[in-house]
């Protein structure tokens, strides 16, 4: 963004993406309300030809027939809202918990590895004792 002496200011991360969500998120929603309240208005109005009585129940049938259909899209953004919520939590939490379970895979690769050294240090002593010996035999026959 450019200032009035022409220099180009730097916004930080958050100031950032606060005005990319504003930009990107809600003035479009913001922009698809007024056009959705402005054609069923215009719909409205344009069904009724005149008589009073005819737009009285027009305007009837019109709530009649958006009443159900704003509390299913109120239904649905508030899913979407709470969902929103918990994944931003669990995010939060999230790499904690990752960090302790990568832990106790920690814990558990030492201690296998400790294991299987106590397991297999036996079998590779009288490997190499063995080995020493044959060779000890096979210099002193030659």
């Amino acid at each position: 963004m450019k200032t009035d002496s022409g220099l180009q200011k730097n916004f930080s991360p958050s100031e950032q993406r606060k005005k990319e969500t504003i930009l990107q998120v809600y003035i479009p929603i913001g922009v698809a309300v007024i056009l959705f309240l402005v054609m069923a208005v215009l719909a409205g109005l344009s069904a009724t030809p005149g008589s009073s009585n005819v737009h009285h129940w027009s305007n009837i049938a019109f709530m009649l027939l958006a009443i159900p259909a704003f509390i299913l899209l109120l239904i649905g953004l508030i899913i979407a809202v709470l969902l929103i919520v918990g994944q931003s939590k669990l995010l939060r939490w999230l790499p904690i918990q990752i960090r302790t379970v990568y832990v106790y895979f920690l814990k558990a690769s030492l201690w296998i590895w400790q294991s299987s050294e106590k397991l297999t240090s036996p079998v590779i002593s009288a490997k190499s004792k063995s080995a020493g010996y044959k060779s000890i035999f096979k210099k002193h026959n030659k």
